[in-house]
């Protein structure tokens, strides 16, 4: 959905002459997500300036651009699975357009060449050449980032670009980097993809007798949870295969339904003996667990006051010169117990 917000925000400028840049998203329970771009020369949302940053450097910051009070604001719903999409645009003050500051040809061509460097060694590198540059270390990163891009993104279609990326993988024979598609059924309401680590579980599936589900989600835009299968394998956690689950108002126990598919692959297709906690244990170790961590907060409590006629009533032995060291007047005073227990 980010991608498509992308497209609109950029037909805009195209039309208007108003460049956008993303600010922030906001997702709704329905399968939507309105997302927020601001102008990019409104003098609100400007980065402070950076003066005398590199020796030598003249005090003067670089690459300025005009910037204006024009409160411009570009609100832009995308409805998953839906052609149209609903914009609403805020936009104060008429202003000059928004001019692109371009990266020269010969540094261009320096970061297609040198892409194997982090975008951070490559901005310097690209200082060296150029030391006072009217464009920015952001504009290097998005050359940087397109150019090594294309190296895993096969489509526009994140989801279609996952699939082909297993695929090429499942054929690359014995190497390290070798997954196994595993199918899933198709559920209304939810978008699934999930792989097995063949050579893994060669080497390790005879020896792995505990397995463990761990998870994750909101880790990106797109809303995908991901499930790892782990297997102990001498005391560490051994990855044995990923699923991704994104559901869009799917009815409810899909993902359960999506897990016994990956748990059942894995016991048929590998013999793994998997142990399942039953319904039963499952509700006696909560209970401990919650026992537990009543007492322990009990524990952080301050001691109720210690009453010796009260204690008296229901332990006549009681010494009456016996009090909690909190209470006693002189702690260092004590109380021996040695003829109680002869």
């Amino acid at each position: 959905m980010r991608e498509t917000a992308d497209r609109v925000a950029k037909a805009i400028w195209e039309c208007l002459k108003y460049r956008f840049h993303y600010h922030r998203t906001y997702k709704h329970q329905a399968p939507s997500a309105r997302f927020y771009y601001h102008c990019a020369q409104a003098e609100k949302h400007q980065n402070k300036s950076k003066k005398g940053v590199r020796e030598g450097a003249k005090p003067r910051d670089k690459g300025s651009m005009g910037t204006f009070p024009c409160k411009g604001w570009l609100k832009i719903t995308v409805y998953e699975g839906s052609p149209s999409v609903e914009i609403k645009l805020n936009h104060a003050e008429e202003h000059i357009p928004y001019w692109c500051i371009n990266v020269p040809p010969n540094i261009r061509e320096f970061v297609e060449k040198n892409r194997q460097l982090t975008s951070t060694q490559l901005w310097q590198e690209v200082l060296k050449i150029d030391p006072k540059p009217a464009y920015s270390q952001k504009a290097i990163y998005q050359l940087w980032s397109d150019h090594t891009s294309k190296q895993w993104k096969r489509d526009p279609d994140e989801v279609k670009s996952a699939k082909i990326l297993i695929d090429e993988a499942s054929k690359n024979g014995n190497s390290l980097y070798n997954v196994e598609p595993i199918p899933l059924h198709n559920e209304e309401g939810f978008t699934a993809i999930a792989f097995a680590l063949p050579e893994i579980l060669h080497q390790w599936g005879g020896r792995i007798r505990e397995q463990a589900l761990d998870s994750t989600w909101n880790t990106n835009g797109s809303r995908f949870e991901v499930y790892a299968l782990l297997g102990e394998v001498y005391g560490s956690g051994c990855p044995l295969g990923y699923l991704l689950i994104r559901s869009s108002g799917g009815e409810s126990g899909g993902k359960e339904r999506f897990i016994a598919d990956l748990l059942e692959y894995f016991n048929k297709k590998w013999k793994l003996r998997l142990q399942y906690t039953d319904e039963e244990n499952v509700t006696q170790i909560n209970s401990v667990s919650s026992s537990i961590k009543t007492r322990l907060s009990i524990l952080r409590r301050r001691p109720k006051y210690y009453d010796v006629k009260e204690a008296k009533k229901k332990f006549n032995w009681i010494d009456e010169k016996f009090v909690p060291i909190a209470q006693a007047k002189e702690p260092n005073a004590g109380v021996s117990f040695t003829n109680y227990f002869l």
